[in-house]
């Protein structure tokens, strides 16, 4: 019997939330190892809270990314899908007189709000998906 999908992405968000989180909890840089004796404890605190900060911006990030880019597909899609439709009833149904849109309103609808479409995918998407 196949594991369930979703359940199978669970394990795997929890499984890198968990290296997330091993990777943060590396020790901080100490001042010891440049050769001075004394650790400053605010300097470890700070370390620690801005390490817990950014394991909490990662989780947050994570878990925001899934749900908007099936949004956004979802989107495109549906908008790429209406183009075909509407480019087909003009084609087939347009000589007959039934569905009349003139060329400057086909290309005007196929074109600009396409490229809108599709520029509103690739901002969300570089967004979500920043290059690290």
């Amino acid at each position: 019997m196949p594991a369930d999908p979703d359940r199978r992405e669970d394990l795997r968000v929890a499984f890198n939330e968990d290296l997330l989180r091993k990777i943060l909890s590396e020790e901080p840089v100490q001042e010891a190892a440049r050769g001075e004796s004394e650790v400053d404890p605010e300097a470890i605190a700070f370390d620690e809270r801005l390490k817990s900060e950014q394991l909490a911006a990662a989780i947050q990030d994570r878990g925001e990314r899934r749900p908007y880019a099936k949004r956004i597909f979802l989107l495109v899609v549906f908008w790429l899908a209406s183009i075909i439709l509407l480019l087909l009833l003009q084609g087939f149904l347009g000589p007959r007189g039934r569905f009349n849109l003139s060329d400057s309103v086909l290309i005007a609808v196929a074109t600009t709000t396409t490229a809108s479409v599709t520029a509103l995918l690739v901002v969300v998407a570089r967004y979500l998906f920043p290059r690290r």
